[in-house]
């Protein structure tokens, strides 16, 4: 059995924009670790994240995995937790049960509004199946749970 057996990695960027050919990254444009709040408080920037699977096993009746994004306050008061975005996956079983893939995901947000300036992460988790809104509605972190936690990005507002 591979040491690398069910790993995930995702590589995320703050940029100003990005390149893109037949659903791969190119270029990433102006990347960032400061965004600057306008005069309404609000942001325009580029998201990408790069989700690799190694040697990733997949259930035997396939399925869905889910990525759930967040973007949470570091430090300062109040703290904030804002859900950010879903990504989905179809798992389709192959012969050996397991994949290796790359799965990019490439946004342009327009207009977020943060709370207040300071210091922000962007959090990423994984789960199995689909993300059901009404479940984290009830429980803000049934899919905010440490041992679905994948990766994370800092990055300042000002």
């Amino acid at each position: 059995m591979s040491k690398y057996l069910n790993s995930l990695n995702a590589g995320m960027f703050i940029c100003d924009g990005y390149k893109e050919r037949d659903g791969k990254i190119r270029e990433l444009i102006g990347m960032k670790d400061n965004l600057s709040l306008n005069s309404n408080n609000t942001v325009d920037f580029s998201f990408i994240c790069n989700v690799d699977f190694v040697e990733f096993e997949i259930p035997k009746n396939g399925g869905e995995l889910s990525f759930r994004f967040y973007i949470r306050t570091l430090g300062g008061e109040p703290s904030y937790i804002l859900p950010f975005f879903i990504a989905q996956l179809g798992l389709i079983k192959n012969n050996e049960g397991v994949i290796t893939h790359r799965f990019p995901i490439m946004m342009d947000v327009k207009e977020f509004e943060f709370p207040r300036r300071g210091r922000y992460a962007i959090e990423v988790y994984k789960y199995f199946g689909k993300i059901d809104m009404k479940v984290e509605e009830e429980n803000r972190d049934f899919y905010r749970k440490p041992e679905n936690f994948i990766n994370a990005i800092v990055f300042e507002v000002v």
